[in-house]
């Protein structure tokens, strides 16, 4: 939407929003329950063209047309199987980094949208990661707290909580919040 005038410019069809989209590089990136997409922000929508698209989608579907062409401005899309992505995503350095409800934690190339790396901790991720210093700063259900290599997805640390973590690790200075569900703020 255009700020100063409330405008529309671009829509995207992500079913069942995880959370708050991410900007960088020029790209908006959002989270569906199961796909992570990119966006080019600085497209403009044709008046007309999204309902075009849904018509010729359906016709695809129904094997009366060809594979419609991407939504303009649709850069790439990543999909999961079994997994639903949880929360807000972050994004730093052309990594978008994304947790899903199951206990993963995914790196995806901003570019390419290619997966780099992934981490599965087991039981389900209680927050949206957040990134300082190279690292990667995620809750776990189980009541954890990790730290990982922004790069490679490598458990540099991780911690047992007295309870669920909520929200986004929040990092200030050398100092880490944690806010759990029953109420305990750890720093």
């Amino acid at each position: 939407l255009d700020a100063r005038t409330g405008r529309q410019r671009l829509v995207q069809d992500f079913i069942g929003g995880t959370g708050s989209p991410a900007i960088a590089g020029g790209k908006a990136v959002s989270a569906s329950s199961n796909l992570v997409g990119a966006v080019n922000i600085a497209e403009q929508e044709v008046p007309f063209l999204r309902g075009i698209h849904a018509i010729w989608f359906q016709l695809w579907i129904w094997n009366m047309a060809p594979p419609p062409p991407l939504p303009k401005g649709f850069l790439w899309g990543y999909g999961l199987r079994k997994e639903h992505f949880a929360g807000d995503l972050a994004v730093a350095g052309g990594v978008v980094y994304a947790a899903t409800y199951e206990g993963g934690l995914l790196a995806i190339d901003l570019e390419t949208g290619k997966r780099l790396w992934d981490f599965q901790a087991g039981p389900r991720f209680g927050t949206s990661p957040s990134l300082a210093d190279g690292a990667v700063y995620v809750g776990g259900g189980g009541g954890q707290l990790y730290r990982l290599d922004a790069a490679t997805g490598t458990v540099r640390w991780q911690l047992a909580l007295e309870g669920h973590p909520v929200g986004a690790p929040v990092v200030a200075g050398e100092t880490i919040y944690v806010a759990t569900r029953e109420g305990i703020l750890y720093a």
